[in-house]
């Protein structure tokens, strides 16, 4: 039986020689002006393909009609994406526990892709982040017991500059806050095994948000728990005001109590608190997106997508199949589902979104970008 390290070496191997075959697809013109069409970077499965597994960039035109401007293929799902508007770069992190993350031109597919392995004991935990010449990432370092890290890396060449402890396990999702000069990281607090990625005891729960100061090398300016440890917070967004949206997956014993379980909390002034709905998201919130005062976060289990107001604490519910990742294009939001890629202002509790498109299965998250 091979070694640990020669088994990760056989599978990077793999991962290489399946991600060579990029391919470039024909797309329908930009729908300049017209507010509906969108151009988004995304990941997603496409169960007929021989390569399942593909991230590229998606255009929608306003018929619903989705083509693939570009795509590479990955042998392992991608999770977090990141734009790098600059340099037309995307960045795509494995999903977790992962060992690689991957830098990727969409106009100049053939050029050889940038990948970064994780080291033997460290796996990548599905999302990234670019701050001015840095790129950080989440991770969890098992020859410390399992403990979260945040990675500080050098943009250019990806290689590790420092790591900051992030004060939990499972740290997932990040989010820089400039005005505080600070790094909001979500730990998610499951423990998971090394080998099979299986997670541990679900008992032992520490699910938190964190505050670091980037400008003292991660130093903790403040850590917030729920008073209910099976919800763990995955996915984070940032509202005009400053506050900031949580998405929750709940990991309760109970189906009924995970059934119900909400599906968002928020941090404001210093406080976080849970947001109260009537329970029918089914206790997993998929991806969070932050509009003006608003937090929408997709209730992927019970094919709603939950809206949240911070001015009037109103509830309203939208029904789409599938529900998944969130994004902006040009102002409008979208939702990716099973059914297709919607215009959120399209769809209400009682209409149902207009699109549909079988085939692409689109992961949790996306980026719009500018058509």
């Amino acid at each position: 039986m091979p070694m640990a390290t020669e088994a990760l070496d056989l599978h990077r191997r793999r991962l290489l020689q399946a991600a060579a075959c990029t391919v470039v697809a024909a797309g329908v013109p930009a729908q300049a002006g017209s507010g509906r069409g969108a151009r988004l970077l995304a990941a997603w499965d496409d169960p007929g393909a021989r390569e399942p597994h593909h991230m590229g960039l998606l255009e929608v035109d306003t018929e619903g009609r989705l083509a693939v401007l570009a795509s590479i293929a990955l042998p392992t799902r991608a999770h977090g994406l990141v734009w790098e508007a600059a340099s037309g770069t995307a960045l795509a992190v494995a999903r977790r526990p992962g060992d690689w993350l991957l830098r990727w031109r969409p106009a100049s597919p053939a050029r050889a892709a940038q990948w970064q392995w994780s080291p033997p004991q460290r796996r990548f935990n599905g999302h990234a982040l670019r701050v001015g010449n840095r790129v950080m990432t989440t991770e969890t370092d098992f020859d410390a017991g399992g403990r979260g890290v945040v990675v500080v890396r050098d943009a250019a060449s990806l290689r590790e500059l420092a790591l900051w402890d992030s004060h939990g396990q499972d740290p997932h999702a990040l989010l820089w806050d400039a005005g505080r000069q600070g790094l909001w990281v979500a730990n998610g607090g499951i423990g998971s095994d090394l080998g099979s990625g299986r997670r541990k005891d679900l008992r032992a729960m520490d699910s938190s948000l964190v505050l670091l100061d980037a400008a003292a090398n991660g130093a903790p300016r403040g850590q917030w728990r729920l008073d209910d440890p099976r919800l763990s917070m995955r996915h984070l967004a940032r509202a005009d005001d400053g506050s900031v949206g949580v998405a929750l997956q709940a990991e309760h014993d109970d189906a009924a109590r995970r059934e119900t379980a909400p599906l968002l909390a928020v941090w404001q002034a210093g406080t976080l608190r849970i947001v109260d709905h009537d329970g029918i998201g089914g206790g997993y919130g998929g991806d969070i997106a932050a509009v003006d005062e608003r937090f929408y976060v997709s209730a992927t289990r019970s094919d709603q997508v939950l809206a949240w107001s911070a001015r009037d604490r109103s509830v309203e519910w939208r029904t789409i199949d599938g529900a998944g990742a969130l994004t902006r294009v040009d102002g409008t939001l979208w939702c990716g589902s099973d059914r297709g890629w919607t215009p959120l202002d399209q769809v209400s509790a009682t209409k149902p979104q207009p699109l549909a498109r079988p085939g692409l299965r689109p992961d949790n998250h996306a980026l719009g970008l500018p058509v």
